[in-house]
């Protein structure tokens, strides 16, 4: 990746993500609005606001899984402080039981730039 913005807003992807693999609620809440909105399966089709339906998924203690996730064909879209990225999600897990999963979902997320810091304000994962 040439370009510096998309470099960074990858690596927030990046950090978001392992923010969620490592059910760390301290990251994820310092990347996000309080006020973000989601699509996401969970929802069953719901426009989802604000942090606390997320938070749920946090609060469960770990169930010694390990749990990792890849981007594949990102993609940046900036717009003076907007920034819209596409990519695939590749989620790799090991249960209790050492059963090795993979999966998949797409996802797009949105990311405003405030006071010279990008914050993750939307997302689309299906």
């Amino acid at each position: 990746m040439t370009n510096p913005i998309h470099e960074e807003l990858y690596q927030l992807n990046i950090k978001l993500l392992n923010s969620i693999d490592q059910q760390n609620w301290d990251i994820y809440k310092e990347l996000c609005a309080e006020n973000f909105t989601a699509f996401e399966p969970e929802a069953g089709g719901h426009l989802i606001e604000g942090l606390p339906f997320h938070y749920f998924y946090f609060e469960k203690p770990s169930s010694n899984q390990r749990k990792q996730s890849s981007i594949s064909s990102f993609k940046a879209r900036v717009y003076d402080s907007i920034a819209i990225v596409t990519y695939t999600r590749l989620t790799q897990t090991e249960t209790a039981e050492g059963e090795l999963l993979s999966g998949e979902s797409q996802e797009t997320r949105v990311w405003h730039q405030q006071n010279k810091k990008w914050i993750h304000v939307h997302f689309h994962r299906s």
